[in-house]
């Protein structure tokens, strides 16, 4: 390994597509770690930000290896002068910034851009002290500044703004002429009041809103505006507009649009190319306009139903060809057979994403069906459907959906060993017998070989034998098993020796689990960075246990390990310098814990909640 040369190094990160396989890999030895430093191969990484001192670390740190982060979230920071040099150091190197409810005012505002000069995305997130003094930049030169550093952003993120208004969008829009998506979600836009003549510089409305981007983003694909106040005329005059050629529109929580206002945009010429559609929580939209979005936009690729009362199974038989990921969450009117009529002589290839949490009325037959005439399914959610989820149907989708990636059976309490490992006979046969006599009718979930993200919670009836038998995921990532009773250190082993590539554990709630169940379940998971733990037999005691993958843990959750004291945390804190994040139980109520500063004694801030 030490004498491969540099360009053979460099073809296998090129084959590793996951940025944690990179960071593995680039433990082996210098070279590899040099070849990693790249920022080719850590395009991925975000670094997040929420504290002052994790910010002022960076500053004081400049003056080392420079490794030119590409990505930032910022959490509740004040966006003050005296870091200006982590702007002018770092800047030029950013592609997306995020500020999540950081006090930040103009001056800084056009600081911190004007150093940011290949930005791509920009998300502004609850901060309202930019907004609420009107967002003047009055001066040439800092307008054609921040034009030109705007001049790649292609993403522009404004959520939760109350205080964004026309005179700011107005002077905002002209200079991001790239931006081909734009996100108002939860800000106040409101249709045009009576007698409206003027734009006002207090408020901002459809038919402005409008008028501004058709006049200044000519490249805008993608509108989000969930949970505002659109009305069924201010959609209409959207779909109309000749200047706006959409393929995304996504109006989640628009309760003001209703069966009207859809079949109108279904009958615009330029919604014929839309290819993405989320209309998830719109308790006016019927029926009616169901089985019209099928039948008229033939292009879509991606369709949120969510929550959607009304939607029947005789809307879903005209499925669109074209689709690759639909939500019907919530639906409590489907059972499946018309998803089942549009697919039922012509297998459907295409859709790739499906989720159907909380429809309560679909059947076991109709899950086998759907999986059975869906190949290609890689994202399948089935939440708490207890009626349509047995044996026969998960057995179905271990057997039909071999490309699932993303799996979600929580809350389906009829799952059992049975079902996972494809074994016809009862746990108690199995753990006497230890399967000698055991007889294979089914497969188990390790037909699944692609999958990296499980969610198996409240699935109280399985129990150590799936995890022994049934669970060889090489590349699992993330798993929830919160509320599974029946698991203890025995099973924990096993998964430990057979799914080394876990980042993440939920454990919540799993009472069997002790001391030593935690320590033989890191012992194999150098990978392991997120853990979240729920019982009575976790103790101070745990804290050494934790170090056993290496001491890499970054995020631990104890909040229902109600024998963990001040004590057991301080030994924690101690012990595990790599952890970050730390919440847990004490008589003030809930705490969490953040530190950030590697290499060096750790700040802490701590945040108490208390108790309701």
């Amino acid at each position: 390994m030490e004498k491969l040369p540099v360009e053979l190094i460099e073809g296998i990160f090129e084959y590793l597509t996951s940025l944690e396989d990179r960071k593995a890999a680039s433990l082996i030895n210098k070279s590899w770690n040099n070849v990693f430093l790249h920022q080719r191969y850590r395009s991925e990484e975000k670094i997040s930000i929420t504290s002052k001192g994790q910010l002022m670390h960076l500053v004081r740190e400049m003056g080392h290896a420079h490794r030119g982060q590409q990505h930032y979230v910022m959490t509740n920071i004040k966006i003050s002068e005296n870091i200006q040099p982590f702007w002018a150091t770092f800047g030029k190197y950013i592609k997306s910034l995020t500020f999540n409810s950081c006090p930040i005012h103009e001056k800084q505002f056009f600081s911190v851009l004007s150093n940011c000069t290949s930005l791509e995305n920009l998300t502004i997130n609850h901060c309202k002290e930019l907004f609420m003094c009107g967002f003047q930049l009055e001066h040439g030169n800092d307008r054609k500044k921040l034009r030109y550093a705007c001049r790649n952003l292609e993403i522009l993120d404004l959520r939760n703004n109350r205080y964004l208004s026309v005179a700011i969008l107005g002077k905002l829009l002209p200079l991001c002429p790239s931006i081909h998506t734009l996100v108002l979600t939860g800000c106040t836009i409101s249709p045009a009041p009576a007698g409206f003549i003027t734009p006002s510089e207090n408020f901002l409305t459809y038919p402005v809103l409008q008028s501004y981007i058709s006049k200044n983003l000519k490249k805008l694909k993608v509108l989000k505006l969930n949970y505002t106040l659109m009305d069924n005329d201010s959609l209409y005059n959207l779909a109309v507009d000749e200047n706006i050629k959409l393929e995304g529109l996504y109006l989640r929580g628009c309760s003001q649009i209703s069966d009207s206002g859809i079949l109108k945009m279904c009958s615009a010429e330029n919604m014929s190319e839309l290819k993405e559609l989320d209309l998830g929580c719109c308790p006016r939209i019927t029926e009616a306009s169901h089985t019209v979005l099928f039948s008229s936009l033939r292009n879509l690729r991606k369709l949120s139903l969510e929550g959607s009362r009304t939607i029947s199974d005789q809307a879903l038989e005209n499925i669109t060809p074209k689709l690759v990921d639909l939500n019907l969450s919530g639906c409590e009117q489907i059972n499946g057979e018309g998803i089942l009529k549009g697919v039922r002589y012509i297998k459907n290839f295409t859709i790739r994403r499906l989720i159907l949490d909380f429809s309560f009325s679909l059947t076991e037959a109709s899950i086998i069906g759907i999986v059975q005439n869906m190949p290609n399914l890689e994202v399948l959610h089935l939440l708490q459907n207890c009626r349509a989820i047995t044996e026969k149907s998960v057995q179905a989708i271990l057997r039909y959906s071999k490309k699932l990636r993303d799996l979600n059976l929580g809350m389906c309490d009829n799952i059992t060993d049975s079902s996972l490992t494809g074994i016809g006979v009862s746990v108690r046969e199995l753990c006497e017998n230890d399967m000698l006599h055991a007889q294979n009718t089914g497969v188990s979930i390790n037909n699944l070989r692609g999958l990296q993200y499980l969610d198996l919670s409240g699935c109280n009836r399985i129990s150590d034998v799936s995890l022994q038998y049934a669970f060889q995921l090489q590349e699992l990532k993330t798993l929830d098993l919160s509320g599974c009773n029946q698991i203890s250190k025995n099973g924990l082993a096993y998964l430990s020796d057979k799914c080394p590539s876990l980042e993440e554990i939920k454990l919540d709630k799993c009472h069997n689990v002790d001391n030593m169940g935690v320590e033989v379940l890191l012992t194999g998971l150098s990978r392991l960075r997120n853990l979240k733990l729920g019982s009575d037999q976790i103790t101070n005691e745990v804290a050494p246990c934790l170090e056993k993958n290496g001491g890499r843990l970054k995020t631990l959750n104890l909040t229902n390990c109600r024998n963990v004291n001040g004590d057991g945390v301080g030994n924690l804190m101690a012990l595990l310098l790599s952890m970050k994040y730390l919440e847990y139980s004490s008589e003030d109520g809930v705490v969490i814990e953040e530190r950030f500063i590697p290499n060096a004694p750790p700040s802490r801030r701590v945040r108490v909640t208390q108790p309701d």
